[in-house]
Formats: C-alpha cells, sequence, structure tokens
C-alpha cells in the first residue's frame, strides 16, 4: 500500500486523527485479514530536511475512518529500503535499518527521514529514495505466520497510528 492509501494524505502528511494500522487496514474492514498471516508495507518517497515521528498508541475506535471496535496488539514497526523487512533490531549492528529503524510497540514513537546533524540512534533516510514502513502484529522472534501479538486471543487486531511531520 502506499502512505497515501493508508494515511490519506501526502508523504510526510496525516489527517489529525489517529489511523489503525493491522488487520483493518487492507480493507478499511474489521474482517480483514488474519494479524498472524499478513504484514502492511506502507511505500513513501523520503523528502529532504524532512523528519517524521510515528507516534503509536493502543488500538481504540477511531469513528472518522469506520473503525468501530478496538483489538489491541503490539507492533513490530520497521523502516527500511525492502518492503517485508523485519530482520530483528540489533544497536551493534553495522546495517543503519537494523541498528537505528525497527522497534516493538505498543505505544511509543518511531522517528525516522531526513535531517542533517540527526542523532547517532535518528532513522536517516535518502531523500528521494523509495522506503516503506513495515508493520506485523507478532513479535520479531516469531514471524511465522500463525503467532501474532493480538490481545486476548484474539485473531485480528491493530495498534494505532498518528504520524507527525517535524
Amino acid at each position: 500500500m502506499t502512505w497515501e492509501q493508508v494515511f490519506e494524505r501526502v508523504y510526510p502528511d496525516a489527517p489529525g486523527y489517529l489511523i489503525p494500522l493491522g488487520s483493518f487496514t487492507p480493507s478499511r474492514s474489521m474482517d480483514g485479514p488474519a494479524s498472524a498471516s499478513m504484514y502492511l508495507a506502507i511505500e513513501f518517497t523520503a523528502k529532504a530536511s524532512v523528519s517524521s515521528t510515528l507516534r503509536l498508541y493502543p488500538a481504540q475506535p477511531i469513528a472518522a475512518v469506520g473503525y468501530t471496535q478496538y483489538r489491541r496488539g503490539a507492533a513490530f514497526v520497521t523502516v527500511s529500503p525492502c518492503a517485508g523487512d523485519f530482520r530483528a533490531p540489533d544497536p551493534a549492528s553495522s546495517d543503519p535499518f537494523v541498528k537505528n529503524c525497527r522497534a516493538v510497540l505498543n505505544g511509543g514513537t518511531l522517528v525516522f527521514g531526513n535531517l542533517e546533524g540527526a542523532g547517532a540512534h535518528y532513522c536517516q533516510l535518502t531523500p528521494g529514495a523509495t522506503y516503506y514502513l513495515n508493520v506485523v502484529m507478532a513479535p520479531p522472534t516469531a514471524l511465522d505466520g500463525v503467532t501474532s501479538s493480538c490481545e486476548d486471543g484474539l485473531d485480528r487486531c491493530e495498534i494505532n497510528a498518528q504520524p507527525v511531520a517535524e
């Protein structure tokens, strides 16, 4: 999917309300695919001098997009030049995408973009290059198509997202 399809705006913008990421996202339906058997690869093109903070929150109903229930789970989120890149985080890696561009979250933030002089732990992107915001509702140690991070034994779950350009 593209950034525009998911967040309803051109990267790095997003609407003022939260967007559910997970089983609901592909068809904007509560009957979306089971979380353990799917992931999202949200394509975007990096821009110069733009930083994005992806703020994630536990799932809650969002009337603006027809998300009527909440089905909570934890998301493994990565930014990568490759769709579906779910290599485990490794703070000692020489690969900046493995070192700085992934997190397991049920709330919190992931910061990425293109800023000169950004800190050593910033997910630095090249302007004009294509990247993917990858989201899976499973722990990085159990990406087996069977295991999900959905709470209460649910088959489908989401996390709510709010990208903020800075």
